[in-house]
């Protein structure tokens, strides 16, 4: 098709429009890729930026620019790539997941109230932009083009096949719209303001159904399939008002987006659905383009733990085993690694604002630069952009420190996390302890593990009694290492798999640790691509 934007495929580290520091891919379409980038001029914020050659980026920028409403991207900047021949979108980062993802991440199971939450701030969107003179039409509405904050906060993306001209017009080859949201008009390259309504009623079908598209066969009748599939508690008057909006015929669906907002808050108003708030699991891992490493944690039971020692030991050996895999410390006020890791760090990526990142031995190592005091959400999105990599089978994340309210949420995210208690349990607390054996419970329930490692193992008198404190049996003993050598290998910046001497006896100690992790990935192998 002689409008597609053709892609135009941009490094991380790279500098463009004299301010924006490139961190990594976000997602590609049709009509371009986006791109999480650092703002210079704002102390490294995060930006989101699309990157397109298709002749509508520069109408699309003119679009938002005008445009303010809360459930909608708010631009902030926009220049031309001239060495790319392409447009440049600069918009706020937003912090959370397409409807998409979260829809998956509840098994295609979305409560009618919790669906009706969602749906009233597009459809107050859909309203503002049907009310502006032209009329600006989405006509994309799917999924993927629908964010939703960690606060439950919903905002309507991507406007690069939005239209802003005189209703019911011709366009020019492309027939716009996706398969399964579309309205049959898009097929014949028309679209005008109902055109949404049929997209936004495909769409909440979709998220009734399981997942289910419309069949066309079935939308010429109100057919027992086209109710058979909606959930048991959308209400019947409800169905009736999704039958309305995805008529094939124009004139037999609503006439104005304002008429499905008042009915929607018609049922919002029922006392059942009051109080609903949608079940946002606060995750965003996952590599977008499809690759699956396993995420490793490692959080240590009290301070002093050794689980800094633990991740990195971790991360050599897996590399040393053959795994190739990513390692980085949490986001937090003392960051330690780039001291730690001071020898191994030639040719690391200067260009990075807030990482050093280099590459050694099958790790790619990702130290803190800089102690994060504020906006944790920015830094520790940017940390998933990092260990987002295609060639990485296994990441590894020190969380010894930082904010406790964020490491919530990246060990829930995890697919592996690892307790590392010392003999030391006048530290621990027992507060923290039920909170690890809650999150025990609630990794296990989606098949993820938490395991303990005990750490400084030695052959004392308490032994038993230390091990037999653990929630669990620990599933690694580590052994303290001998003072003199250890000290020795740190202040010649070496690590103590870098040492025969104290290689041997890690290597046995964490083994258990390493044949689980291998037999992960190797269960996970169709997911993950170790090419580059």
């Amino acid at each position: 098709m002689q409008n597609e934007a053709r892609l135009i495929h941009l490094e991380s580290g790279m500098v463009i429009g004299e301010r924006y520091t490139l961190v990594g891919k976000l997602g590609s379409g049709g009509m371009g890729d986006v791109y999480a980038a650092e703002d210079s001029k704002l102390q490294g914020k995060l930006r989101a930026i699309k990157v397109t050659d298709s002749e509508r980026a520069s109408e699309e920028a003119r679009v938002l620019m005008r445009l303010n409403h809360p459930n909608l991207p708010h631009i902030m900047d926009s220049f031309t790539l001239t060495d790319y021949g392409a447009e440049a979108i600069v918009m706020d980062y937003i912090h959370g997941v397409t409807l998409g993802e979260l829809f998956s991440r509840h098994n295609r199971e979305l409560s009618f109230g919790e669906v009706l939450r969602l749906a009233l701030p597009i459809c107050s969107a859909l309203v503002y932009l049907h009310s502006q003179f032209p009329p600006i039409v989405h006509r994309d509405l799917k999924p993927s083009n629908i964010m939703v904050e960690h606060n439950g906060h919903v905002r309507l993306i991507d406007f690069g096949i939005a239209k802003s001209r005189t209703v019911l017009q011709t366009l020019t080859t492309m027939k716009l719209g996706t398969p399964g949201f579309a309205a049959p008009e898009q097929h014949l390259g028309r679209s005008e303001v109902r055109t949404d309504i049929y997209g936004f009623g495909a769409l909440l079908y979709y998220l009734l159904s399981g997942g289910s598209y419309l069949n066309p066969a079935e939308r010429m009748n109100q057919s027992v399939g086209f109710m058979r599939r909606l959930r048991a508690d959308v209400p019947t008057r409800f169905a009736d008002l999704l039958w309305r909006m995805v008529q094939p015929r124009i004139e037999d669906r609503y006439n104005t987006m304002a008429e499905v907002e008042r009915e929607l808050h018609a049922f919002a108003g029922m006392g059942a659905n009051r109080d609903v708030h949608v079940r946002y699991p606060g995750i965003q891992g996952g590599n977008p383009e499809g690759a699956r490493a396993m995420r490793i944690a490692v959080v240590p039971v009290s301070s002093g733990a050794g689980a800094t020692f633990v991740a990195i030991t971790l991360a050599k050996l897996l590399a040393a085993g053959g795994i190739p895999c990513a390692a980085a410390e949490f986001p937090s006020e003392r960051p330690e690694w780039a001291a730690l890791l001071r020898s191994n760090m030639r040719g690391r990526d200067q260009l990075e604002e807030r990482y050093y990142s280099w590459n050694e031995q099958g790790v790619w190592w990702h130290a803190q630069k800089h102690p994060v005091t504020e906006d944790y959400r920015d830094e520790l999105d940017k940390l998933r952009l990092k260990l987002r990599m295609k060639n990485i089978a296994v990441s590894v994340t020190d969380v010894s420190s930082g904010a406790f309210t964020h490491h919530k949420d990246w060990l829930l995210e995890s697919d592996l996390v690892l307790v590392v208690a010392d003999p030391y349990p006048s530290r621990w607390k027992a507060n923290q302890i039920l909170e690890l054996e809650q999150l025990s419970g609630k990794l296990e329930a989606r098949g993820a593990s938490l395991k303990w490692i005990a750490n400084k193992d030695a052959p004392f008198s308490g032994r038993s009694e230390w091990l037999g404190m653990m929630p669990k049996r620990p599933a690694a003993a580590v052994p303290l290492l001998p003072a003199t050598e250890w000290l020795d290998v740190i202040w010649r910046g070496k690590w103590a798999t870098d040492t025969k001497g104290l290689c041997k006896p890690l290597e046995k100690a964490f083994k258990p640790i390493l044949d689980f992790i291998g037999q992960e990935t190797q269960r996970n192998a169709a997911y993950v691509r170790f090419g580059g």
